[in-house]
């Protein structure tokens, strides 16, 4: 059985605690994740934990620091990339460049 969907990207293992995994990925239009109990032999249908339309969501990142981790923290673009002319028509009214964040 494969871990991830096919056509999914950014795959991101993780042990919470030993035997237990969780594995996130991008499957478009959004976030999915799958968890094992029992050191990656079996694992658990796919859960959709996030999606957007408007945002690509390319990769997630670990706040907490240890040894297992627990806590998840998503990071998401609403510019999708493109070349500067589409990235500027994406943003009406913001400046280029501009982070948005004051």
């Amino acid at each position: 059985m494969d871990i991830v969907d096919p056509g999914t990207s950014y795959p991101q293992p993780f042990q919470l605690v030993p035997g237990e995994l969780f594995v996130s990925y991008r499957q478009q239009p959004g976030w999915r994740c799958r968890r094992s109990a029992d050191a990656g032999a079996s694992w658990a249908k796919p859960v959709d934990i996030a999606a957007s339309e408007d945002c690509a969501i390319y990769g997630i990142t670990i706040a907490q620091t240890g040894e297992y981790l627990r806590k998840v923290h998503f990071v998401w673009s609403r510019l999708s990339g493109g070349t500067e002319e589409e990235i500027r028509d994406k943003s009406p009214g913001m400046p280029f460049g501009s982070s948005g964040i004051n």
